[in-house]
């Protein structure tokens, strides 16, 4: 026998065969013979080609050549049940619906029953019938449809069609198995800089901020930032996405925050998988431009006499927004009668650490009169002026 439809030539094998015990009536010459071992160990459908060949038993003299010999060749095809390849998902694919379907082509010339399928998917067992699954004789599809949200986030969903038949009965040679990811969050954000609330010196600060998505990526036509009253996307030249970070340039924009300025940003983002849409999310935050400040001592005179009026001096001085600075008290035979570091300060109303309450370093009262004031601030001398002490 063999399977190239060559028997003459380089067949496979030759194959023993004997009789097999049965009753015939009499004077019936017919037997019946079967081969000692199986033909062959076949993995998909193909042709057995075969010779059976027999000698009668007539000898003369003990010699073979006196035997008389038939043969006859034929033909046996080995039937294969259906074909099964994936349609949706592909394997490996991410996945944004937790409602996914999945089609597997599933293709027979002697068409299709559905009725010994089964489907192993997500870990469950789907045999026939179920209302989520269905077949297309004429796409030649299986369908299994959840109907409802049954993947989670991250989900590695193996399918595995085990069974199916032709509607001969013969199986499926190959059983089919893959296997598909959910992805159902949104992008994350994370260390944005400038930090919320934060105070800023630089009126071209560069702003940032690391977008993340675990499993499908950040997908590029997705992002973009609105900011000082205008949107970007990855397309402008002052929008640049890379190594997970998103990054705002307002020189590229030819934008200058302006001093004292609230600035907020909002940044918009959605993941990259292979089927359904996107996951979306957004993040906004804001930052201060450091207002300009002059030097400015206030209320002058001070009254600090325990009667909750104009108890203490306030001092403001540049940049007092974003740095700590050193206030320096004389009294008028310029002796050295305060000392202490002041700021920084969050907002205008944050003046605890701005205070002077006309004591010196040990907490005793100073005369009344007046006072000469230096603030120093990266050892620089930014504010000088004067400052009347009443009781």
């Amino acid at each position: 026998w063999d399977d190239d439809g060559e028997v003459d030539t380089d067949y496979e094998a030759i194959v023993p065969m004997d009789s097999v015990p049965t009753t015939y009536e009499a004077g019936d010459n017919s037997w019946l013979w079967r081969t000692t071992v199986p033909v062959g160990n076949f993995t998909s459908p193909e042709n057995i080609y075969y010779r059976v060949t027999a000698y009668d038993a007539d000898y003369d003299f003990l010699r073979e050549g006196d035997r008389t010999v038939s043969s006859a060749d034929s033909v046996c095809p080995v039937l294969g049940g259906p074909v099964a390849t994936y349609v949706t998902p592909q394997p490996g694919e991410i996945t944004a619906c937790a409602d996914q379907i999945v089609i597997i082509s599933l293709t027979d010339p002697d068409g299709v029953d559905p009725a010994p399928m089964v489907l192993v998917i997500g870990g469950q067992t789907i045999t026939w019938p179920d209302s989520r699954l269905s077949y297309d004789p004429v796409a030649g599809e299986l369908t299994f449809d959840p109907g409802a949200d049954i993947w989670t986030n991250e989900q590695t969903i193996t399918v595995f069609l085990t069974l199916a038949e032709d509607s001969l009965g013969n199986p499926m040679w190959d059983t089919l198995e893959y296997s598909f990811r959910a992805d159902l969050e949104p992008p994350a954000y994370a260390n944005n800089y400038p930090p919320d609330w934060a105070m800023i010196r630089n009126t071209q600060t560069e702003v940032y901020v690391e977008i993340t998505d675990n499993l499908a990526g950040v997908r590029n036509s997705e992002v973009r930032m609105d900011i000082y009253g205008e949107s970007y996307d990855l397309s402008s030249s002052a929008l640049d996405f890379n190594s997970g970070v998103l990054t705002f340039y307002p020189s590229a924009a030819n934008i200058e925050f302006t001093a004292g300025d609230t600035v907020c940003a909002t940044v918009y983002a959605g993941d990259n998988p292979d089927l359904c849409e996107p996951n979306r999310s957004e993040f906004e935050w804001c930052f201060l431009m450091e207002p300009k400040i002059t030097c400015y001592e206030y209320p002058n005179p001070f009254t600090p006499n325990g009667d909750d009026i104009n108890d203490f001096a306030v001092f403001d001085y540049p940049l007092m927004f974003s740095g700590e600075a050193e206030l320096i008290v004389f009294d008028v035979r310029n002796r050295l009668v305060y000392q202490n570091v002041i700021g920084p300060v969050s907002d205008f109303t944050d003046i605890d650490s701005r205070k002077w309450h006309g004591t010196d370093n040990e907490g005793n009262k100073l005369r009344p009169g007046l006072y000469l004031y230096i603030i120093k601030k990266d050892g620089e001398i930014v504010c000088n002026g004067t400052i009347v002490l009443h009781r």
